[in-house]
């Protein structure tokens, strides 16, 4: 039997706010405690640069919001996400992602990959939030993202 869509989803792209509420969501509930704190540090910065968001998320007509993470557009996202902080913000914000050297998303995956336990933790919990991110946009917006199509996402882009 053919799959019907539920009428009322919307296929468009969500505006900044609920972008960034939906992220937020994913961020809140996604990540492990040993990271809450940097993510409760960075939180700010986010909702500053909400609408670099929409970066990662595609438009498909047939399939609705379509997670659109890849090695080009995390680098742009990095890069706008500090480009929208004040210059004083921007420095502080430069120091925290270097302590996870994350100067950018290439240099912060190529990090992340000489370590086998933070890379399984890295891929783990961005699954995760983006999974959280794609379930909260569902329920107004059509994906058809899910957990194991998020997932392999990531970890091809983290291979």
């Amino acid at each position: 039997m053919e799959e019907q869509a539920n009428p009322n989803l919307l296929i468009a792209m969500p505006s900044d706010d609920e972008l960034y509420d939906a992220f937020m969501i994913g961020l809140r509930d996604g990540v492990h405690e040993g990271i809450k704190s940097t993510v409760q540090q960075l939180s700010w910065y986010i909702e500053k640069a909400k609408e670099v968001i929409k970066d990662i998320v595609l438009v498909d007509p047939a399939n609705g919001l379509v997670f659109n993470l890849t090695m080009e557009t995390g680098n742009k996202v990095l890069a706008d996400f500090e480009e929208k902080q004040s210059r004083l913000m921007r420095n502080a914000l430069k120091l925290i992602l270097a302590a996870f050297s994350a100067g950018s998303f290439t240099s912060f995956v190529e990090k992340m990959k000489k370590d086998p336990q933070s890379l399984a933790n890295t891929i783990g919990t961005l699954s995760k939030v983006m999974t959280i991110f794609f379930a909260e946009l569902g329920k107004k917006y059509l994906t058809k993202e899910i957990e194991t199509s998020i997932h392999e996402k990531v970890a091809t882009l983290f291979a």
